[in-house]
This record gives structure tokens, sequence and C-alpha cells, in this order.
């Protein structure tokens, strides 16, 4: 999907419809590493900082929202409804 069509990637409730394309580089070998660091600094920053519509308390960088997630998760575990505990007991009971 393109142009408008993508789901919401947070909305269990259908797929969203995307692809996904990944590469590694070695910034090291193009620029000096703290030079890179600095101009990812700058990019994030800028994105963060970018104006915001209406309504919309914070604008967040790619992946941002999982890795707080993440880390929230490592603090306070994984929030399970107590139909999926009960499943994983009868699982673990086995």
């Amino acid at each position: 999907a393109f142009a408008g069509h993508v789901t919401n990637p947070y909305d269990p409730s259908r797929p969203a419809d995307v692809g996904l394309f990944l590469v590694a580089i070695k910034p090291d070998l193009f620029m000096d590493l703290e030079e890179f660091k600095e101009r990812m600094d700058y990019l994030y920053q800028r994105v963060v900082g970018s104006e915001r519509m209406a309504g919309v308390d914070r604008v967040f960088f790619p992946g941002e929202i999982e890795q707080l997630t993440q880390e929230e998760r490592t603090r306070n575990g994984i929030p399970y409804v107590e139909a999926e505990i009960e499943e994983l007991n009868k699982e673990a009971e086995l």
C-alpha cells in the first residue's frame, strides 16, 4: 500500500499492508564517527522539533515509540489481560 492507503501500524484489528526495506551501513567508512553522530542528532532534533498539527503533543522519530514501550515494559512488565494470563497458566500446567 502507498499514498495514504497504509493502515495504522498500531491498530492490530487489520493488516497494515506495508512492506519494509532495511539496510545496514558502517558510517565510519564514509566519515568520522563523531561527525556522523552529530549529524544524526541534528536530524533527530529537526524531526522531533518540527511543527506539530493541532492536537499532536509530540513528534516521534521512527522506532522511538517502540523503544519507549520496550523501556516501559522492561521496568514494569508486559501488560496482559486476565484471559491471556489464564491461557498461559493452562499451558504451563501441561
